[in-house]
């Protein structure tokens, strides 16, 4: 699992940049795919993805406090599968 911190910019895409400019961070977060790794790997990965941003949220400049889950397909839903 790796988790690619980022600061928004215009070379970090489109929604990206957008998000920074207003004032938000964004995170991007490799995680392990089935079948090689069946469920529920893909949700740990993005949980530890998640505590490592509210480890690191000092040097980050992140409200720990305020962190949002967003993704498309599979990824838009695993939040909902977080106890």
């Amino acid at each position: 699992m790796a988790a690619v911190f980022e600061p928004a910019s215009e070379t970090a895409g489109t929604s990206s940049a957008a998000i920074g400019r207003a004032g938000y961070v964004t995170a991007t977060v490799t995680y392990r795919l089935a079948p090689k790794y069946p469920f529920p790997a893909a949700v740990h990965d993005v949980k530890a993805a998640v505590r490592w941003l509210r480890a690191n949220s000092d040097k980050y400049q992140i409200d720990p406090e305020r962190i949002g889950v967003v993704g498309d397909s599979a990824a838009g839903t695993w939040p909902s599968s977080w106890e």
